[in-house]
């Protein structure tokens, strides 16, 4: 295998250069001179992830409903296979690998900078639409690829700034490739974004939004090992695979921290809409626990007790998709479905550390009373 040296080792070597130079040239009290290659090593002040040997960026430009539940902002990238006219107009989703970056902007209304995210799993086909496919409804099939370890910016930053601060740096970087994010628009030759949901991001421009990055404060945080840890009394998903990730009708992100592992086991896995408590074969347990603010995306919800609720996976997908809420006035179970057997409703137990504000959010903005 040939072996691959990082920039710390380089920086390292030249390191152990220089100061070897220094030992044998002291007697004549001469500085010697600092490579060029470590000045620019250790003068890299690197704000976004450092990327490894072919690793790549892309650029998502989109807007905020973005396929609606399960298909959140921040969490998926996502397209038909072909256009209306059987074009393959969505291809370089194609070229998209596990673990490399997606930069995300939004449009709303203006094109902002909001956050960068990881992608955890290659493009699948897939023949069921996403909830709200907008202006791609009814051109399945689809395609998708999962994200995870969304980072939003805290404060965004608009993409016109950018062009503003960088702009003879992005002309020159289109001349060489006109598949960029961006378009030159008009006679003057003005920046604009262009016309696509993908674009790649090469060295230059991610070296653009690494110097924007330090302007703001935004250095990213991103762990290498994101995986499911069981209750004591709970398996690992069949299914599963690392880092995070489990399918069960929509992909959604699986947060099972300590605190959802508790908060299970004090409510013996029982789901608090239908009661149901899984057996398995192995005379384990297994529930779901559900943010009514959901954590991905644009939500940023807070993984607290009171934000959590148990369910069973086919009341999990009823959250997610917003079919099912619980009424935080009357306490009530409600569905969109009024002849469903659990409209309105007791719940199977009550819970006093239920946060109000939470339930109220979810049946506000996403079962959309």
């Amino acid at each position: 295998m040939k072996k691959r040296y990082t920039s710390t080792s380089i920086a390292q070597y030249w390191f152990a250069q220089w100061c070897l130079w220094s030992i044998i040239e002291n007697r004549h009290f001469s500085t010697p001179p600092i490579p060029e290659t470590l000045g620019v090593i250790f003068n890299k002040v690197y704000m976004l992830p450092e990327l490894e040997y072919n690793q790549s960026v892309f650029i998502e430009i989109t807007n905020p409903i973005h396929g609606g539940p399960g298909w959140d902002f921040g969490t998926c990238l996502w397209s038909p296979v072909q256009d209306k006219g059987g074009r393959n107009r969505w291809q370089i989703l194609g070229d998209v690998k596990q673990n490399d970056f997606v930069i995300h902007l939004l449009k709303d209304p203006d094109y902002k900078w909001v956050g960068i995210s990881k992608v955890e799993s290659k493009v699948k086909s897939l023949k069921s639409s996403p909830p709200n496919p907008t202006d791609w409804a009814d051109m399945a099939p689809y395609q998708r690829i999962d994200l995870y370890q969304y980072n939003p910016l805290s404060e965004s930053a608009y993409v016109n700034n950018i062009f503003n601060s960088y702009t003879e740096r992005l002309v020159e970087e289109y001349k060489k490739d006109k598949s960029q994010f961006y378009t030159l628009y008009g006679e003057e030759k003005e920046l604009r974004i262009q016309q696509r949901y993908l674009a790649p991001c090469n060295n230059e421009i991610y070296a653009i939004f690494n110097e924007v990055s330090k302007s703001i404060s935004f250095s990213p945080s991103f762990s290498e090992n994101i995986i499911h840890v069981p209750t004591v009394n709970e398996p690992s998903y069949a299914d599963y695979s690392a880092p995070s990730r489990k399918d069960v009708n929509v992909s959604r992100i699986i947060r099972d921290t300590k605190l959802s592992r508790k908060v299970k086991e004090t409510y013996n896995w029982k789901c608090q809409i239908c009661g149901m408590q899984i057996v398995l074969p192995t005379y384990d347990f297994y529930a779901e626990a559900h943010h009514l603010i959901p954590l991905g995306g644009n939500y940023n919800g807070p993984d607290v007790l009171g934000n959590l609720i148990i369910l069973c996976p086919n009341h999990h997908t009823e959250f997610d998709y917003g079919s099912i809420a619980i009424n935080p006035k009357t306490m009530l179970i409600e569905h969109t479905d009024k002849r469903n057997i659990f409209h309105n409703k007791n719940l199977n137990y009550s819970r006093k550390d239920l946060d109000l504000s939470s339930l109220k959010y979810h049946y506000e903005n996403i079962f959309k009373k």
